[in-house]
């Protein structure tokens, strides 16, 4: 599933429903920054030990 911010959550649920009722129940949401921010590690990422995009959760 891909979309972004500008992606209302009406036109996200029914395929998270879809999702469910199929059996499918461990979804992940993942965010990806732009270019120009991920290649400095900010406060909160400092704070969990990251130091840049690679060290990002996969």
């Amino acid at each position: 599933i891909r979309a972004d911010r500008g992606t209302p959550y009406q036109m996200v649920q029914p395929i998270l429903v879809t999702c469910a009722t199929l059996g499918i129940w461990n979804v992940q949401f993942a965010v990806i920054r732009p270019a120009d921010v991920r290649s400095h590690a900010g406060p909160r990422d400092r704070a969990h030990g990251r130091t840049g995009p690679r060290d990002a959760d996969p």
